[in-house]
């Protein structure tokens, strides 16, 4: 393979990495939530609980929001620039 083909099989791999750590943050914040509102649903709910799940809302809200603003904003350079590579293997690019 080119390094321009090998770059973009391993872009393409970093984009969808990026996307499926979005949708695990996803799931992940869906569970705490069913199991926030089982718990806040019940007659005695157990507080201790509902902290610990609150902190983990917050813990993956913040994780999805670092992928999302810092990774995808890194991320859309290497995909911009991936073309310059075949330039550059091309003997084009300045």
């Amino acid at each position: 393979m080119s390094p321009y083909e090998t770059m973009s099989v391993a872009t393409d791999a970093l984009e969808s990495g990026l996307y499926a750590a979005l949708d695990g943050c996803d799931a992940y914040a869906a569970a705490v939530d069913g199991l926030l509102a089982d718990e806040m649903a019940k007659e005695e709910p157990n507080a201790v609980m509902i902290k610990r799940l609150k902190q983990f809302k917050v813990r993956v809200t913040k994780i999805a929001s670092f992928v999302e603003d810092d990774g995808l904003t890194e991320f859309v350079f290497l995909r911009d620039r991936l073309f310059s590579v075949d330039q550059i293997d091309k003997g084009e690019f300045i």
